[in-house]
């Protein structure tokens, strides 16, 4: 039902649009007639009359979504208000100017606010907002949220560009099915292409366990070009531990259907990170760290994890 709320306004104006389109004087017509007063000089053309109705019917469909959400005592999101803000602005420039210049700038400017918004929480704040929506869903590690952010960011702002490209390079007509079909097409395919880089990085809780008390190694992979040096310099980078051991026991695995997915390690490991964090978020850390070696060849993980209270290793 979201979805197709989602939705409607965008696919009313199309309709809107065509049907007025196949018939610009009597569109012209019922315009002056009934919104003669909205507009400037209190006639409408035959040639802005199909833009200028679809605009009224959009501005009206955006409120409705707003209406009925409030009827139902449900969350108006944010973009949805600013949607509304600027269809009316723009949309309402559109009408009384007789330009629809100004509506077909409202898909960039909305573009450009969402990624704005999304720049402005990892510059400005250090708030990752599209892993404040959905990270709780989707355990992915930071670095992983931090391109997801990058690249909505460059797709918003690439697409408000491109909107403005074909609105001036283009007839109305072939702006309005891009509007719908060209614009959706284009943000399914980026994220059916988000879901499968996501797919390639999500934690599976399930994959073995190297030892007793080992916390889930995520998937294994072709590549085993992994040692314990290079566990040892990410652990290092990422948490600055004040004791570190990492042990390669993949010689007692030899034989084994995992030996041959990847290696085993023990990490043994004291930072101040870990202070305040259950088990299976020091454990979540560590896996973040080591986000990029583990596709290329760590099977399983043993982890222990401790803050400076306690010291369990040779101090590093």
């Amino acid at each position: 039902m979201k979805i197709f709320l989602d939705f409607l306004p965008i696919i009313l104006f199309f309709a809107a649009f065509k049907f007025a389109d196949g018939r610009p004087e009597d569109a012209a017509a019922f315009a002056t007639d009934h919104f003669g007063f909205m507009v400037s000089g209190g006639v409408v053309g035959a040639k802005e009359a199909p833009v200028l109705l679809a605009t009224l019917v959009v501005i009206a469909a955006t409120l409705l979504q707003v209406v009925y959400l409030k009827l139902r005592r449900q969350k108006v999101d944010t973009m949805l208000w600013v949607s509304l803000g600027l269809v009316t602005v723009l949309g309402g420039a559109t009408i009384w100017f007789h330009n629809e210049t100004f509506i077909k700038w409202k898909p960039s400017v909305l573009y450009w606010v969402m990624g704005g918004a999304l720049l402005a929480g990892q510059v400005f704040f250090r708030k990752n907002l599209l892993q404040a929506l959905i990270g709780n869903q989707l355990p992915l590690p930071e670095a992983v949220w931090h391109r997801l952010n990058i690249a909505w960011i460059v797709f918003f702002t690439a697409m408000g560009f491109l909107n403005l490209y074909v609105a001036y390079n283009y007839s109305t007509s072939t702006w309005a099915t891009f509007k719908v079909f060209g614009a959706t097409g284009l943000m399914l395919l980026f994220m059916l292409g988000q879901g499968v880089y996501m797919s390639r990085h999500l934690k599976d809780e399930e994959a073995p366990a190297a030892e007793d008390g080992a916390a889930p190694a995520p998937p294994p992979a072709e590549k085993r070009g992994v040692t314990a040096q290079d566990i040892e310099s990410a652990l290092r980078s990422a948490l600055a531990p004040q004791a570190l051991e990492v042990q390669d026991d993949s010689h007692l695995h030899a034989g084994h259907a995992g030996a041959r997915e990847g290696r085993h390690f023990t990490v043994r490991i004291v930072s101040e990170r870990f202070t305040g964090l259950n088990r299976v978020a020091r454990h979540r850390l560590v896996y973040d760290a080591l986000h990029e070696l583990i596709p290329q060849g760590i099977h399983a993980l043993a982890i222990q994890a401790d803050t400076p209270e306690r010291l369990p290793v040779h101090q590093s």
